[in-house]
């Protein structure tokens, strides 16, 4: 399981811009959207949220909650160690067949999620300049945010589908 933040108001690594051309770059952050994604290595991709805003430990609860309903027996939920992931509100989710397990710390190699977080970072990357445009008007922000929300989970949904299509045609 982790989790990553896609900025509105990242600036793009390269631009081409043609002779006379003026380039406007964001003064000001902008909005970030959060994802939690938790990935089981029988199944593939269990379940994601994406929302817009940090993310946080109240965010993190309703995610391990609905994780919890949703499982499919005994479950090791393993965390790397960020501050939410031990927040004291979450003692109360954990029992003897939903455990958590921390990673070492800078360990992040470890969490095969990473890699996910990686390749959609950088589709993210080529779609952004479609929403960096538009939100320099505060009056559109939350609807551009909204949009860019719908974008990710979109790319994320894909690659669910991808997970359940390997599962289903993987052999024993």
């Amino acid at each position: 399981m982790d989790e990553t933040t896609f900025h509105l108001w990242q600036r793009a690594a390269k631009a081409w811009v043609r002779p006379g051309m003026k380039l406007s770059m964001p003064k000001e952050r902008g909005p970030s959207i959060s994802v939690i994604t938790g990935i089981s290595e029988r199944i593939g991709m269990v379940y994601f949220n994406v929302f817009a805003g940090s993310n946080n430990s109240d965010h993190f609860l309703s995610f391990l909650e609905h994780l919890k309903l949703h499982r499919d027996g005994r479950s090791t939920v393993v965390l790397d160690n960020l501050k939410i992931h031990k927040a004291k509100k979450l003692e109360a989710v954990y029992d003897e067949d939903f455990r958590e397990l921390y990673l070492p710390p800078y360990s992040s190699p470890l969490n095969p999620i990473e890699r996910l977080w990686a390749v959609i970072k950088q589709k993210w990357s080529k779609q952004l300049h479609q929403f960096t445009e538009r939100i320099y008007s505060r009056q559109q922000q939350d609807r551009i945010t909204e949009e860019a929300v719908g974008a990710i989970r979109s790319m994320i949904g894909r690659w669910r589908s991808y997970f359940k299509k390997k599962k289903q045609t993987s052999g024993p």
